[in-house]
């Protein structure tokens, strides 16, 4: 376990080397950053209104991109034309697009 536990951050760094182009160990800066230069008691202190018109688009708006393609994709392939299948079409990518946004959220 230990083993495994030691290669896993072995991998991390060297990822974190080719991304970064330096030398870092992400978890030790997110400790300094929060804990030691307190930036961490930034958190919570926005008003409820800040998270839906800020801070929700911005977690989403990667995963957002992503999965509009996906839909239509998903669309043209249970395309079928008949007027009542199409209601229920449409009721199945309704039911998709609302279980696909509260997975990527």
């Amino acid at each position: 376990c230990l083993l495994y536990g030691i290669l896993g951050i072995f991998c991390c760094i060297l990822v974190d080397r080719y991304f970064y182009g330096f030398w870092t160990i992400v978890c030790v800066n997110n400790f300094y950053m929060n804990i030691v230069q307190n930036y961490g008691s930034l958190y919570g202190t926005h008003p409820f209104h800040w998270y839906f018109f800020v801070g929700l688009p911005v977690i989403c708006g990667t995963t957002m991109t992503l999965l509009i393609p996906f839909l239509f994709i998903q669309e043209a392939l249970y395309y079928t034309p008949t007027a009542q299948t199409k209601q229920l079409q449409k009721r199945h990518c309704y039911e998709q697009l609302t279980v696909k946004l509260l997975w990527f959220v």
